[in-house]
């Protein structure tokens, strides 16, 4: 990319970019699943979401001060020696052989045509001045596209995606809580740069700041909601966090575009701070109730459940602030307090306190088998 010659060069290779994240992101999934203790699973999900966080906080700051010194080019370069770090770790952390055998060949047929509808729906929830007619015979194409592909991928010996694990209702659960959180976190991250812009007196480098206020509760409080989830169980702490969330989109609900600096830098601590803690114990849950064989596959599944929570929050910030008139922050944040909420009651369905043997009994009992 940063060698791109023109638009359309830049584009194929940051469409790259998100293949290969898409690749990655399901399978540091499942590799927590299995290396972690299991009485410290939720503890390694949260470290993992406080990188995150860290990474997406640090992330704008960092693109300004290299775009001023160096170009737009620099901010792809500076990548690099990170990505090179990050497979020498995973050369020597990872586990030769995790996973277990293949149980067929790759559903090439089944990623392209999972791929495609994705983008379909994606296009349908803004699809721009279109004949009256185009959207709902979408939908009904793509509902149709939707049943054949499951068919096909429950024929299928090794499936991209596996429709079985759905049937699992901590599984299921914890997939959809986790697109409803990310949809009221994405909403707000990407209405309130929207909602400050339009205020006059505000530089690029001010809203960076309060945007900080949603990121840093989840850096610090990630791995306090992993290790949270250990000692209190799955359920009781995504539930917590959820309605913390919940609570924090309730002001800015009420006060709508009017909302003060104080009260929207206070809703945002309070938001990300439900994030932090929800997110490991609704992460942890969802993959750990798989069977090890699926654990790949789930997360694949659970990462387009949280990618489709985002995408569903750009079109509705597309198409609620960004028109004439300054835009309708009130229902917006309104349906982000209602994803919460809803994300919420479907923790439910999570485990609760976990009843764990701890490693060193089970190496002790194993070593007098033998």
């Amino acid at each position: 990319a940063a060698l791109a010659s023109g638009l359309a060069v830049l584009i194929a290779f940051r469409v790259q970019q998100a293949v290969a994240g898409a690749l990655a992101f399901p399978n540091v999934l499942a590799v927590l699943r299995e290396v972690p203790p299991e009485e410290r699973r939720g503890a390694a999900f949260g470290t993992l979401g406080s990188a995150i966080a860290l990474a997406a906080a640090a992330g704008p700051p960092l693109g300004g001060v290299l775009v001023a010194l160096g170009g737009w080019r620099a901010i792809f370069l500076v990548n690099l020696p990170w990505v090179g770090v990050t497979l020498l770790l995973a050369l020597r952390s990872v586990p030769a052989g995790l996973g277990g055998l293949r149980r067929g060949r790759f559903d090439w047929t089944g990623a392209v045509s999972l791929t495609a509808l994705l983008v379909g729906w994606a296009w349908l929830l803004n699809p721009g001045e279109v004949p009256a007619w185009v959207v709902p015979a979408g939908v009904v194409a793509g509902a149709l596209a939707l049943v054949v592909l499951l068919r096909y991928e429950l024929a299928h010996p090794d499936p991209v995606l596996q429709p079985r694990v759905l049937r699992i209702r901590p599984f299921a659960a914890a997939t959809a809580a986790m697109g409803l959180s990310n949809l009221a976190l994405y909403g707000t991250l990407l209405a309130v740069p929207v909602l400050l812009s339009q205020r006059s007196g505000w530089s690029s480098g001010e809203i960076g700041l309060t945007l900080a206020a949603l990121s840093v509760p989840m850096v610090a409080l990630s791995p306090v909601g992993g290790r949270m989830s250990d000692r209190l169980g799955r359920r009781a702490t995504a539930i917590a966090g959820l309605v913390l969330l919940g609570g924090a989109m309730l002001p800015l609900a009420l006060a709508g575009s009017g909302v003060s600096t104080p009260l929207l830098v206070g809703s945002l601590l309070c938001a990300g701070a439900g994030l932090g803690l929800s997110n490991p114990p609704i992460q942890t849950a969802g993959i750990e109730v798989l069977d090890p064989r699926d654990a790949g596959v789930g997360a694949g599944l659970f990462s387009t459940g949280r990618y489709l929570g985002g995408i569903v929050a750009a079109s509705l910030v597309a198409g609620s602030v960004t028109g004439e008139g300054g835009g309708d922050y009130g229902t917006l944040f309104a349906l982000a307090a209602a994803a919460a909420w809803v994300s919420a009651v479907l923790a439910n369905a999570l485990p609760g306190r976990p009843q764990v043997v701890p490693a060193s009994v089970q190496e002790a009992v194993r070593t007098r088998a033998y």
